[in-house]
Formats: C-alpha cells, structure tokens, sequence
C-alpha cells in the first residue's frame, strides 16, 4: 500500500490517504468492466504509483463513463496536472545535460 499525506486548509490537519495496489481492482472490473468507482480508484493507485500510462488509461475510461462525477473530473485534472509538472522537470534535466 502507498500512504500519502495531505494538508486540509480548512481544517489545518493532515490528511492520511492509503492508495491500495492496482492488482485488487482486476476482479471488480472483470465482473463489472464499466464499474466508474474501480477505474477511478486504480487510476489514483497508479497515480500514487507514478505509472502516469496505465492512470490516464483508466481515468479516462472513468470519465467516458460518467463525465459528470466531480472526484473522476478532479483527479482527471490532478493527473494532468502531475504529467506536465514530471514533463517540465524532465525537459529542464534534458536541457542542462550537456554533451561531452
């Protein structure tokens, strides 16, 4: 299991969430292959994981199922966000490599 802590602003407390591993999931969504909760709770699995592909995978595959659900479209925008920050910290990497 992956524990991540967050800070509530509102109540200036630490928020402890536990992200379960992505291999409990695959029976849910073998008896139930549109099951939004599942996709969604393996998508911040993987996510809390850094595996970005398998994520978005199954976070669009949440949001295809019910675009209206306000934590899939949160963690949909948390996801990308988190891409484009690991894409600029690699394009900054990348950039102050110089050959020898």
């Amino acid at each position: 299991m992956v524990e991540r802590q967050y800070f509530n602003p509102l109540s200036h407390t630490c928020i402890h969430y536990i992200a379960l591993p992505p291999r409990i999931y695959p029976k849910v969504l073998k008896l139930d292959p549109d099951n939004v909760k599942a996709h969604f709770r393996r998508a911040v699995a993987y996510r809390a994981q850094d595996d970005f592909d398998k994520a978005k995978h199954h976070i669009m595959l949440a949001v295809e199922k019910d675009p209206k659900n306000v934590a899939v479209r949160k963690e949909y925008d948390n996801l990308r966000t988190q891409i484009a920050a690991y894409k600029r910290g690699t394009r900054e990497v990348r950039h102050r490599i110089r050959p020898l």
